[in-house]
Parts: structure tokens; sequence; C-alpha cells
């Protein structure tokens, strides 16, 4: 014993260890009875660094805020020390010292001697410790606590750890310096291989075994002592620090490297290679063999979404693909905060083929983009016309005003998905049949790239807002061949028989760089209750070297990102689509020229699959000859309804753009009728006389209908609601008018005798 270290004289010790055997005696505690099976579980131990030293351990059960052994003095733990050895000894056959470390969730450990460099103290995995009210806690791991000489470090380890294999590695963007780097691990469908730490932690035995198989400028990492592998508050993530990269300088992770701290086990199943390229981290990984399953699909399966098609999900993850960068690669941030796992049959919702896979997250501040990846069978042949046909189910608790992404991997952003589908328009709490063009999807090879779903809560929820948990479950990919038959008579009308232009009518652009296009437009006019087929017009625009103008059918609101089809004419190109993606891009026609007229035939003819209408298809003619190739959309990826309207861009300050009849209609596309109740002609005085009004031609920013009296204002009055009062007797005169951008409107007049 060195007493000089400690101050204390023999004497002084052997009256301590006589005042320590006193005090421990009375307070002794023993198992009583076989405990019960709900135990506080301890999977992580730390050092207490200040109080320990080669004589004496202290250690604390984490979380301290909730494991408690109960007392609050040093009270000896008998049977305790019964199951803890020093170097193989247990502490009750040399003479060592078990207690309560004097606070509730501490534990105090003496030996009696001194120990050295590479002395081991153990607690066995299953341990139990009497707490003082007389419950127990178990020790979830195998802790051992290795002393170096001058501290001690801490291994945990278990048979009943959660495995994962780490099938990709990303580095976080943010953070992440030539000395520090947080890499963020997955599994191969994409799902966040969980460390077990819950935040930021020194260094431990799991993490420093790391350095021993990691590689740096090709060495073990472990040859410098200034590196640092160590816990965070990411769950899947370590953080690598203590070291400078210059540029080129790389990091190996061989495959088959493990990793096990008591709570979760890593495997790597790639080698990986982290770069410094001066500016950030690059990550490349070796190829993987997977072992395909026996297992047959129907020929028109794309996937049944089962563990049996596991390995067709196989290849890129998510995880990997979310990484932010600048090119090739799906840009975003939202990572992490939902779980995926195969359920059977009997796990899955009614309804299921074969089981599926389930998605699941629970209330989370901030999820704005919930989103997996799946990769699909490349072995069978199909026409690019068909339809992958997703059979998905939404759990009721979903939140439905999201927008559902299905975003090929082949696309460098998230957002700009080949399909955009409402949440509103499918049914939470059953399953729903999600269509897409399978020609949306292909690769450079004419197989299906890998396909991403994404809930987008972006545009209703902001901040630390509260997203509601769900579920979705996929259950099967089909591929469908559709036949599309079109409408045999569409009804494709000339402008002046849905807008009274006359004989041609001009309107001007005008910049406003205020308006939010989500609610407002700078729209020059338009007609909301005329469903059309299309629309055929001759334009003239005044300056064809800075114009952009564009008309929406069937829309359904001020905005066109609201809903129908956009046709729009502008320096940059002739471009037709809707707010989710455009259809057709093509350079503008070299005929057109300033101040002379062209001919525009826009269509959106009606289709029909099995009987029911399906959709729209589209297609655009400047003076007479196609622009583009026609395009399918489905009613499933975009609202429809009875708009029409003229807009201008926002930069579209001094352009005119006239608009005129091809073949002046003879359909009046605005009118009035004014009748009354019973179409009765006389009111008594003092009565009143109910009207109806009849109006064809609804335009967006029209006038209220005014009721006048022509004549005989001495006879009759209208009130708010339209109604004619008798005043006196006599005849009067009387009708209605309303006024819109093309002018002002008359009804019939109605003679009316009091």
């Amino acid at each position: 014993m060195k007493t000089k270290k400690y101050g204390l004289s023999v004497l002084g010790l052997m009256i301590a260890a006589m005042i320590w055997a006193i005090a421990f005696v009375p307070s002794s505690k023993t198992y009583a009875e076989e405990p019960e099976d709900d135990y506080i579980v301890v999977k992580e131990l730390a050092v207490v660094s200040f109080a320990s030293n080669e004589a004496k351990l202290y250690l604390d059960m984490l979380p301290r805020d909730s494991i408690s052994h109960g007392y609050d003095g040093y009270v000896s733990l008998d049977d305790f020390k019964g199951e803890v050895t020093l170097n193989g000894q247990k502490f009750s056959d040399f003479g060592g010292i078990i207690t309560s470390g004097g606070t509730p969730y501490r534990i105090y450990l003496e030996y009696g001697k001194n120990i050295g460099q590479g002395d081991k103290i153990v607690i066995p995995e299953n341990t139990l410790l009497q707490c003082n009210d007389g419950s127990y806690i178990k020790f979830g791991c195998t802790f051992t606590v290795k002393f170096d000489g001058s501290s001690y470090s801490i291994k945990a380890t278990s048979e009943n750890v959660d495995k994962y294999e780490v099938d990709s590695v990303i580095i976080h963007p943010h953070s992440t310096t030539e000395t520090m780097m947080y890499i963020m691990m997955a599994t191969v469908d994409g799902n966040e291989c969980i460390t077990g730490y819950k935040g930021w932690v020194a260094s431990d035995e799991a993490t420093a075994e790391l350095k021993e198989s990691f590689l740096i400028r090709g060495e073990k990492m472990s040859k410098d002592p200034g590196i640092t592998i160590q816990g965070m508050d990411i769950a899947n993530a370590l953080c690598i620090s203590g070291y400078y990269m210059a540029e080129g300088d790389s990091i190996e992770i061989p495959e088959g490297t493990v990793f096990n701290n008591g709570k979760s086990e890593l495997t790597f199943a790639r080698t990986f290679t982290i770069t410094w390229n001066g500016e950030s981290y690059d990550v490349t990984r070796s190829a993987r063999t997977f072992t395909f399953p026996e297992y047959e699909m129907p020929e028109n399966m794309l996937s049944d979404f089962t563990d049996k098609s596991i390995i067709r999900l196989g290849g890129q993850s998510f995880l990997e693909a979310a990484v932010n960068k600048e090119v090739d690669c799906w840009n975003t941030n939202y990572v992490g905060f939902h779980v995926g796992r195969f359920v059977s049959e009997d796990e899955a919702p009614a309804g299921s083929t074969n089981g599926g896979y389930e998605l699941k997250w629970e209330d989370t501040p901030g999820l704005f983009y919930t989103s997996i990846m799946f990769r699909f069978r490349d072995d069978i042949t199909f026409n690019p016309d068909d339809e992958i046909v997703f059979n998905i189910y939404f759990s009721e608790t979903i939140d439905p005003t999201f927008n559902l992404w299905l975003t090929s991997s082949l696309t460098p952003r998230i957002w700009e998905a080949q399909t955009i589908i409402s949440g509103l328009s499918l049914k939470m709490g059953d399953w729903n049949e999600i269509h897409a063009a399978a020609a949306d999807y292909l690769d450079e090879n004419g197989k299906i790239a890998p396909i991403a779903f994404t809930l987008d809560y972006g545009n209703v929820y902001k901040g630390n807002d509260i997203i509601a948990g769900g579920k979705l479950v996929f259950d099967k990919a089909t591929f469908v061949q559709t036949v599309k038959v079109l409408a045999e008579e569409p009804e494709i009308l000339d402008v002046s028989a849905v807008i009274p232009v006359g004989a041609g009518k001009t309107f001007s652009g005008e910049s406003d760089k205020t308006f939010d296009w989500t609610k407002e437009s700078n729209m020059a006019f338009a007609r909301t209750d005329k469903i059309v087929d299309g629309v055929t017009a001759k334009l003239t625009v005044n300056d064809i070297e800075h114009f952009s103008f564009f008309f929406v059918l069937n829309g359904v609101a001020v905005s066109y990102q609201s809903g129908g089809v956009y046709f729009w004419f502008g320096t940059t190109g002739i471009k037709v689509g809707t707010a989710q993606r455009i259809y057709i891009d093509e350079p503008v026609p070299a005929e057109l020229r300033s101040n002379e007229a062209f001919t525009v035939e826009m269509k959106t003819i009606p289709y029909y699959v099995d009987g029911l209408k399906s959709g729209c298809y589209i297609e655009l003619a400047i003076n007479g000859n196609q622009i583009g190739e026609g395009k399918y959309i489905s009613y499933a990826t975009t609202n429809f309804g009875s708009w029409f309207g003229l807009y201008f861009h926002d930069f579209s300050d001094d352009v005119t753009v006239n608009v005129a009849p091809v073949n002046q209609s003879q359909e009046v596309p605005i009118s009035l009728t004014l009748s009354t109740n019973l179409n009765a002609t006389t009111v008594k005085v003092g009565d009143s006389l109910g009207t109806r009004v009849r109006q064809t031609g609804k335009y967006y920013g029209a006038a209220n209908v005014s009721y006048e009296v022509v004549s005989g204002n001495e006879f009759v009055t209208f009130d708010e609601d339209g109604y004619i009062n008798g005043i006196s007797s006599g005849e009067a005169v009387v009708r209605v008018s309303t006024t819109n951008d093309f002018g002002t409107y008359y009804s019939n007049e109605l003679k009316i005798t009091v």
C-alpha cells in the first residue's frame, strides 16, 4: 500500500478497515427470494474518474436519472460481491469490498490491494443487484473494466444485442472538416444501424477496438494515439476526430469489421473507403455478392416487397442516396426518423397478398419528408407504355395533407418527382393502388431504376411542427398493360365559344414580383365553369423576344399549381405540363415573329381504361404543326377542374397578347336569363316576388349580379336577395347585369305589374 499517496499510516488503515467492517455488517443485503422478471436493466456504465485509482473504483449506472438502487449511504452488497470478479477471482473470495456508492446510481469497489496495468474487473451479464425496496437491477451486458496503469476503460459485451449489417456509409454534410467526420451507417434497405449511444460519450473499449481495424493512410488507426472514435447524439453515427487529413488522404473500413458495445453489434458488409477531397469527404464501397433465395414471382410482378424478394430490394440504399452533394445524387438532408421491416401476411393489414414491407415512424417534430427507396427485379420484359401499379397501405393515423413523391434514382433531386399524388386523393386506413408510367423510371439499360417513395409535408408544416406518426405497408408492384381509349368526339372549341373576345381582344402583362404562385397569379382572364377538351385560338405577340405567358385548361383554382394543364409560351421554349412535371419541352418555332398572328390548338382529350375515365391526353399544335409528342396524364397524378384562363409570367411587363378567334363561334359564351317564381308577372302592393337568375359563362373576377329597375322606380324596388317589392300600383321593367374582364352583360327584361 502506498501510504504516502493517501496520507495514511498503516495503523490508520487498520482503523479505517475496522470502521468499514462495523459499518457494513448490520446493513448487508441478501437475496430473500427469487426475483421477478421486471428488472431495471443496466446496459451502460461509466467510471467516476476523479474518485477512482488503482485501489478503488467508483462506477455509475447510466442513465443516472432513471436507474437507482435506492441506497443513500455506503451499504454492503454481499450477494453482488459474490458475482463480480477481479482477474477471475470473486470479490467475496479475497476480501474485496463492494458497496452502494453513496448515491442511488453508484457502486463502490475496493480491492484491499493495488491492481496493475492490464488487470480486469468483470460484472457478468444477467448479474442481479437487489435494490433498497426489494426490487432488482439486472446487468444487461458483461462489463469488463480494465486498468491501464493510470485510468480505467469499460467494454460491454452481450449475447442479446441488436445486430446490423452495415451496407452503406455516408458522411454527415454538416460539422464535417478535414479533422472531424460524422459517419452514418445504414442497412441494405435504408434502416439506421443504431449504435446504442444516446448522446456524446467518451471513447470506450468498443470504439477503441475499431481503431485496430480502421486504416488511415494504409496503417492501423491505433498507431496515432491522438485519433478518437466516439459515440454521439445521432443514433446511427460515430464521430472520428483528432487527426489532419490532407487532400487525397483516405480512411478504409475493411469488410468484416465488427463493432460491439454490448448494446449493438455492427458488421461492415463491404469495404468502405472515405477520402478527403479538400472540401468534403467522398465514400466508395466495394461490390457485394448477394445470395439470392429460391423464389419465383409471377411474370408481371415487379416485386412483392417481402423478405423473399429482399435481394431485389438490395443495392443503393436511401441513406446513401440522401447525402447532400452537388451532382448525381439525391439532394436532401432528410434521413432517419423511421424504421422499416418485413412483415408476414398475418402481420400486414387485411388484404395483403403475401405480407410486405412496413415503413413506420412516430410523432416527430419537423419530419417533413419521410422516405424510402426500393430497387426492383430486372428480368422482366415490358412495354414502356405499361403502368407500374403499387399496392400501398396508408395507416389511418397519417395526416393526409401530404404529397406523395415517386422519384427515380436517376433524378438528381428527390423533390423533382416523376409522379406526385395528393394524399387528400388517397384513402387512409386502407390499401391504395398507385399508378405510374413505366417509361418514367427506365435506366440506360431499359430496366426500372430504383424508386423512392416520399411523403412531403413541406408545404403545410413548418419549423418544429409535429408530424403525426403512422406507417406505410408496401404489398406488391406489378406491370399492367393499359389500353387507353381516347374519347371519340372530343369537344375542341374555338376560343370565341369559351370567352367573349369578339373579333379579338388584347391583354397586357404586368410585372409583379410579390405574388405567391401557390395562391395567386397575374391572371389576364379565367372562365371557371366550362370543361373543354381543347381550345383553338389565334395569337399575336408584340415582342417575340421577351414574351412569357400560358393558358391553363381544366384548372381548379387561381394558381395552375393547384391543378390542370398549362400550355406555356415563352422565349425559353414551349412547355406543356402540370404543377408536378413538364411533359412537352420544345424550342420556339422559327416562324413565330413579333406582331404576326399564329394559331394554337391546345388539347386535353379524356381517355378511358376499362370503361372508366382515367385522365387526359395532352397535345399542342402551332400553325397546324404538332409540338413534341402527345402524353397521357392520369387523374391520380393531377387535379382537374373547370377553369380555362390566360396567365402572364412575372417578367412579362409591357408584353401584349391579342387573343382572337380562328373560326368565329355562333355560340354565345356568356348570357344571363332572368325569371320570376312560377313565371309570375304581377305582385300586390306590400308583397314580394322572388326571382331566379341563370348565368352561363362564369368568370374569375366578375362582379356579383346587379338587380336593376329599368323603368318604374316608383312602383317596384329590389332587395339585396333579389326579391321584387311592390310599392304602388303601376308597371315597371326590370333586368340583371354582371361585369367581368370583357365588359358588362345584361339579361332579358321583364315587365312587372303591381
